[in-house]
């Protein structure tokens, strides 16, 4: 009788160990389930870009800034001077917006004028004060007095360069004409910086 319970005794023993045992596997299979599972954390979310018009985009775009766009629009036309810049149109309004070529992209050929584009960019706010047309038109007056000192026997350069110095004038002129219609201490002017483009096929080329 004895006997018999020591055996009792000594499968019970068994059988709790085998129970201990197959708990702590389990545990230890969640454990690694949880870790698998985890949500990623805010640095690890990359955010998509926003899709917006570019009717939207005046509207839209002061709450945009620092942060990625995708839209599509008509090339109007690109810089003739370096190829760093094209301007985009929309068909059915007047809405149209600057381009600039980011660092991926060495520069936005003429062949694109008239072709209708999808852009993923970044938007840029370029912020016009008072402080900022007095450094400007400082800068102007400076630019006016050098080309005087420099160039009295070129007579074809300093006429180039004086019509320079005069469009940037008309343009401060105009900017602060604008400065005080707006109430408001500075002028906002919006922009993109491309990171990619592609050009969207024609309904002929498709």
């Amino acid at each position: 009788m004895q006997n018999i319970h020591k055996i009792t005794l000594l499968n019970m023993k068994k059988l709790f160990l085998l129970l201990f045992a197959a708990s702590m596997l389990a545990a230890c299979n969640n454990s690694q389930n949880n870790a698998t599972t985890e949500a990623p954390s805010d640095e690890e979310v990359i955010e998509a870009p926003v899709a917006i018009t570019l009717v939207e985009f005046e509207d839209k775009a002061g709450d945009l800034v620092g942060k990625q766009i995708v839209f599509t629009a008509i090339v109007d036309h690109t810089c003739k001077h370096g190829g760093k810049r094209m301007f985009l149109v929309d068909e059915n309004s007047d809405a149209h917006l600057k381009v600039e070529s980011g660092e991926n992209i060495s520069s936005f050929d003429a062949s694109l004028e008239g072709s209708e584009v999808k852009v993923i960019g970044i938007v840029n706010e370029k912020v016009i004060d008072k402080a900022y047309l007095d450094e400007w038109e400082e800068d102007v007056q400076k630019e006016i007095e050098s080309s005087k000192n420099l160039h009295l026997g070129n007579h074809e350069k300093g006429e180039e360069e004086e019509d320079e110095t005069e469009e940037s004038s008309n343009q401060i002129k105009n900017l602060r004409e604008q400065l005080a219609e707006s109430g408001e201490d500075h002028l906002s002017f919006y922009s993109v910086e491309c990171i990619e483009y592609e050009v969207i096929p024609s309904e002929e080329d498709k």
